[in-house]
């Protein structure tokens, strides 16, 4: 994938010049492929690059909010949590003022700054953005196929609340996951049943 990757930048570049779009796309694509593999100080290379080529052209779009998200989870990855926070914030910036406040991207956004929050400590801001998202889904999502993505983030929830020793809280979203998950139908021994059972499993010990 990398050298396909790499010869269709070369070619774009001569075909389309070095500051066109594509070229922006392909080395964020690069980046994303450089990273999954663990390559993070290229994959950040690449990724600088197609952010500063769109920042050139004066882009404000769905394509610089993701370019920024995928820094952002590289500034995770090398555990450069300040950087992260700030990154992530202006890719969530950006997709509510393209994209508008209801849309699942916008929930994505705000799951990921909240996953930084929790991992930063800052546990209050961590419910806030995670109760939001939920609050996106709910607005998005209507089917009872997604009711396990809302048992999902209301688990979380209900962990932030535990950790701030706020145990009446994290039973009442504990037991609306739990409620969540018999709505979406999952069986007892699913990933997300079984790890619920075991929060409220830690939880009862208090």
């Amino acid at each position: 994938a990398i050298k396909y990757l790499e010869q269709s930048l070369l070619i774009r570049k001569k075909s389309q010049g070095h500051d066109h779009s594509d070229v922006a796309n392909l080395l964020q694509n690069l980046g994303q492929v450089h990273a999954l593999m663990g390559n993070n100080d290229q994959a950040m290379s690449d990724l600088e690059k197609a952010l500063k080529l769109r920042s050139t052209q004066g882009e404000v779009n769905i394509s610089v909010a993701r370019n920024l998200s995928a820094i952002g989870n590289i500034y995770i990855a090398k555990g450069q949590l300040d950087e992260a926070m700030t990154i992530q914030r202006r890719s969530l910036d950006i997709k509510k003022q393209v994209l508008g406040t209801l849309h699942p991207s916008v929930a994505v956004s705000l799951m990921d700054l909240g996953s930084v929050c929790h991992k930063r400590g800052y546990i209050d801001e961590a419910i806030s953005l995670y109760k939001e998202a939920l609050r996106v889904q709910k607005g998005v999502y209507k089917d009872q196929e997604h009711y396990m993505d809302f048992g999902v983030t209301m688990h979380t929830i209900g962990v932030l609340h535990q950790l701030k020793g706020e145990i009446v809280k994290a039973k009442e979203a504990l037991t609306n996951a739990s409620s969540f998950y018999k709505e979406a139908s999952l069986d007892h021994d699913h990933r997300c049943v079984i790890a619920l059972s075991m929060s409220l499993e830690t939880l009862a010990l208090h």
